[in-house]
Order: C-alpha cells, then sequence, then structure tokens
C-alpha cells in the first residue's frame, strides 16, 4: 500500500526536476508538457494514503498548492518572477515544496545581514514588559519562543476539541458540532502553518508572517476571504486566476463607452472566477479525503460566498458612507454568521454524510492512544 512517504517523495522528486530541467526548457508549452507527467504521478499516489488525515493534508499541499506554483513556473510567473528564489535552490525548495510566500524585504535583510557578518536585527516585539504588551507578543511575534507557546496551546485546544466530540452521540445539537468543527479547521491548518514557518526560519533564515490573521475579526466578506483566511491561498490564487483573468478580459473590453461600468464586471467576474477554481479545488480535497462521489456542494459554498464578496463590494461603491456607520461589532457579527451559516448548509455535509469526520475521530483517538501507551 502507498504511504504518505511516496507522495512526499514524488512531490520533493518533482521540484527538483523543476529546478533541474524545467527552468532550462523554453517558456509555456514545453515546460506545461514536462510537468505534466509529475502532477499525473502525484494525483495518482495520493489516492492510496490510507488515513483520513494525512490524505487531507497531502491533497491540499501536493494536489493544489505545489502542482500550482509549478504551473505558473511553467509561464514564469508566481515565485520565479523574484530572481533570488530561483538563484538558490534552498529557497526554491522552500518556495514550492513549503507551499510559503517569501517577502523580498525579508530575503533582503537575510541576505544583508549575512553580507555584512552581523547577526539579523532583533524581533522587536520579543521582550515583553507588561501584560499587554506580553499578550501582544504572543500573538504577534515571530521569535520561535511565542511560536513554541501559541502551537502548545493550540495543540491543547485541538485535545479539548475532540473531547467535545464525545457528546455528539448525546443530543449535541447539529450546529454547535459544525461549530466545533469550524474551530478545529481553524486551529488544525494554523498549526500546520506554524511548524511552516519554523521549518523555514530554520532552514533559509527567514521570519514568515502568519497565514491567519485572526479570521474572527473580519468585518466584511472580503476582508475575511482577501487579508485573513489563508493568505497563501489568497495570494496564489490571485496570481494564477484573478490576474489572469482580469488582463484578458480587460484587453478585450478595452474599447467601447461605458468603460468604468464594464471595468467593474470585468472585476466581478475574475473574483466569482477565483471562487470557483477554489471550490473545485476544494471538491478534489473533500474527493480524496471522502473517497466519496463529489455533491458539489463545496463547489456551491465557494461560489454563494463570492457572490456575496462582489455585493458587498457594490454596496460599498454605491452606499460606502452609509455602510461606514455601521458598527464594526455589527459587521463582524453579519460576518461571520453568514460564512457559519453557508458553511452549515453546504461545506460541511458532505464531510458528515460518509461519516469522514467520525472515522476522522477515530483515527485520532487511536493515535493519542498510541502516544499514551508508549512509556
Amino acid at each position: 500500500m502507498v504511504r504518505g512517504g511516496d507522495v512526499a517523495a514524488g512531490g520533493i522528486g518533482c521540484i527538483v526536476f523543476a529546478y533541474i530541467v524545467l527552468l532550462r526548457l523554453p517558456v509555456g508549452i514545453p515546460r506545461l508538457v514536462a510537468l505534466l507527467p509529475w502532477i499525473v504521478l502525484l494525483y495518482r499516489s495520493a489516492w492510496d494514503v490510507p488515513t483520513i488525515h494525512l490524505r487531507a493534508v497531502l491533497s491540499f499541499f501536493f494536489l493544489w498548492m505545489i502542482p500550482s506554483k509549478l504551473l505558473l513556473l511553467c509561464w514564469n510567473l508566481g515565485a520565479v518572477q523574484d530572481p533570488s528564489v530561483t538563484a538558490s535552490f534552498p529557497r526554491f525548495f522552500a518556495a514550492m515544496a513549503l507551499s510559503i510566500n517569501i517577502p523580498r524585504s525579508l530575503i533582503d535583510a537575510s541576505s544583508n545581514a549575512a553580507e555584512s557578518n552581523a547577526a539579523p536585527a532583533p524581533d522587536d516585539r520579543s521582550a515583553p514588559i507588561s501584560w499587554k504588551s506580553s499578550w501582544i507578543w504572543l500573538q504577534e511575534s515571530l521569535a520561535w519562543q511565542a511560536v513554541i507557546i501559541r502551537a502548545s496551546i493550540k495543540v491543547l485546544l485541538v485535545v479539548l476539541l475532540f473531547s467535545a466530540y464525545a457528546f455528539r452521540d448525546r443530543g449535541m445539537p447539529e450546529l454547535l458540532l459544525y461549530l466545533i468543527y469550524s474551530l478545529h479547521i481553524y486551529l488544525a491548518c494554523s498549526l500546520i502553518f506554524e511548524a511552516i514557518a519554523a521549518i523555514a526560519a530554520a532552514t533559509i533564515g527567514v521570519k514568515l508572517e502568519p497565514q491567519f490573521d485572526k479570521p474572527f475579526l473580519a468585518a466584511s466578506i472580503s476582508e475575511f476571504w482577501g487579508k485573513r483566511w489563508n493568505r497563501l491561498v489568497s495570494s496564489m490564487l490571485r496570481a494564477s486566476v484573478y490576474e489572469p483573468v482580469l488582463f484578458v478580459l480587460t484587453r478585450l473590453g478595452r474599447a467601447g463607452p461605458g468603460r468604468t461600468r464594464s471595468l467593474l464586471w470585468v472585476r466581478a467576474t475574475a473574483t466569482m472566477a477565483v471562487f470557483l477554481v477554489s471550490g473545485l479545488m476544494h471538491e478534489v480535497i473533500f474527493l480524496y479525503t471522502t473517497k466519496s462521489t463529489p455533491t458539489w456542494q463545496v463547489t456551491g459554498f465557494f461560489l454563494v460566498n463570492g457572490l456575496a464578496m462582489v455585493v458587498e463590494v457594490a454596496l460599498r461603491r454605491n452606499f460606502g458612507p452609509l455602510v461606514s456607520k455601521l458598527p464594526k461589532v455589527m459587521c463582524v457579527v453579519i460576518t461571520l454568521g453568514f460564512i457559519f451559516t453557508t458553511a452549515s448548509l453546504l461545506f460541511f455535509p458532505p464531510l458528515q454524510r460518509p461519516g469522514t469526520c467520525f472515522q476522522a475521530l477515530d483515527e485520532f483517538e487511536q493515535m493519542l492512544g498510541a502516544l499514551l501507551a508508549v512509556k
């Protein structure tokens, strides 16, 4: 049976092939033709991974993030637009394998420090003095101590959430169960990216900004999806979907009357294209995770949220002064309430119907039991 290590080995081999061979091929179709067999290999091997948790994680990274970055590489787009990424294999590998975006300012700071034989500038948030500054430091600092503390707290919360799942057969309301699912997904994803940030800091000396920026404080749909929730995916979709669609449609509609109105529709179309692609890729992840026939509800969830973002932008454009007068607390409640409601109707049911959630819980209980049995 194929294990997760085989998928990881295939992904690493794909990245090595891209660095050694793909970058030396002509831009465009030749690179794409050379890359496609590797992507097919990744999709084939990921299907045989035995556990739900591992299939979910590997599907996200090896079926979406890494192939997307490599497809952009075929046209010299994305991370490879920064020459410093392709100049060093460790940085190239980190940008592709860890699915991270390395800010140019951080690379320059690291390079300047190395060239001057000086230690990198210390984290200006690494010396907490008061309770308030300590809390800010714990939330925002990129120092390894803060990363470990945050990760430990999140691991504890995940364990507590799994304990709460024990009440699912004792009359737990479905909405409460979905709320626990939401917290579980957020904590699990943020833990994974905390680990990636720690690996990047240890291997290439670059401190990365958090991929999740307090999504529970989002005061609008666009703020939630564009600035606070999984910023890695947001930047990936912007580079691979939004900007190409915007470019093509803008060129097609360059001439003619009503260009301003036309540009608004072009941006709306590009936004919907982003959410459509995101929905389809989540369908792939759900397919590999549950091994059940797609219901297309997940795609519907993202399309509904994309449409809500388009409507929200239109309302702000036409009724900006009125919308700006709404209390922020009300905006946060409306935003999170809308996302949670649509997730309860469309996002979570495909996971629950085939029993995937309960199988994942059983897997976790077995893993936790095995860890506790180790003496």
